[in-house]
């Protein structure tokens, strides 16, 4: 993908499912994770992300 011969799209598929610990007001991340937004989840529930991938993600735009 960085030498620009394959999409991100390409180099994703098929999508892997990480599996990552909920958290939420009552059930925090450990100290050196956030607590990440994720889309379908219930309210006020999110997962427990690395702070540098959400970093990432937020720099390059991708969903």
């Amino acid at each position: 993908m960085g030498a620009g011969r394959r999409s991100f799209e390409e180099c994703m598929s098929p999508p892997k499912l990480a599996l990552r610990a909920a958290c939420n007001v009552a059930v925090p991340c450990r100290d050196d994770y956030v607590c990440a937004y994720v889309p379908g989840a219930p309210e006020g529930t999110g997962a427990c992300m690395p702070p540098y991938f959400i970093f990432q993600a937020r720099v390059d735009g991708h969903d």
